[in-house]
């Protein structure tokens, strides 16, 4: 019982101990480049100006495409969103869903799930004074019924305005390189490879979204944190 009492007490204090050495409060001396390398002082805040430098925020948001509000079976598109956001930098997941009936449903496989969606990993920095704008770039995976059908690479821009708890944005993905297919039947599909929305292989599929140029809207809400800067 005095063992397991022991080792509950140093697990608890474990991380208070790994900490001497990290923390020089009050003090105002430079550090040296050696200590910046030191084991003792790896992912150490430092608090000695009693300030933070950036504010960072936990986002989970909801948009909408008002340039192409359904797809080309006439299923509305909202866009869904996570993201943190450290201030000069960040990165995420969003996700533009549609929910109902497709054309794999009406002529190959009725009882396929009803939902369709084209998940975008990004991430993004914020290069001007003005850090309402966000520049980055993303993958994206398409899916028609959970049908994997396509895939994307490209870049993204983002304008956004932040107040305590919310925020609103403003975002056009530019895709660089796309590939997207299509099921012509239960045994067989087509695909065709598009740049910059161009197709350079020949098909003669028809579109399964309107475009891969996608202009957002939408509102977020916000979990804000300081962040300190690291010694």
């Amino acid at each position: 019982m005095k063992k397991l009492l022991l080792f509950t007490l140093l697990f608890y204090f474990s991380p208070t101990f790994s900490q001497v050495g990290c923390y020089d409060f009050n003090k105002r001396g430079k550090i040296n480049l050696k200590d910046i390398f030191s084991p003792s002082r790896i992912g150490c805040y430092d608090f000695n100006h009693n300030r933070h430098n950036r504010i960072g925020a936990l986002k989970v948001g909801f948009g909408i495409l008002p340039m192409m509000m359904r797809d080309v079976d006439d299923l509305p598109i909202r866009m869904y969103m996570i993201e943190m956001d450290y201030g000069d930098w960040g990165g995420g997941m969003q996700a533009d869903a549609r929910y109902g009936s497709t054309y794999i449903t009406r002529n190959y496989l009725k009882y396929m799930p009803p939902v369709s969606i084209d998940t975008r990993f990004y991430g993004f920095v914020k290069p001007l004074k003005n850090k309402n704008i966000s520049l980055g770039g993303y993958a994206q995976l398409n899916s028609t019924n959970m049908w994997v059908d396509g895939w994307a690479l490209g870049g993204y821009t983002r304008y956004s305005k932040d107040w305590q708890w919310f925020g609103i944005f403003s975002q056009l993905t530019l895709p660089l390189v796309h590939r997207e297919r299509k099921a012509v039947s239960l045994n067989s599909t087509s695909a065709r490879t598009y740049v910059s929305g161009i197709p350079v292989t020949q098909s003669n599929i028809k579109r399964t979204r309107p475009s891969e140029f996608r202009f957002t809207v939408g509102v977020y809400l916000r979990w804000v944190h300081m962040i300190y800067p690291i010694k």
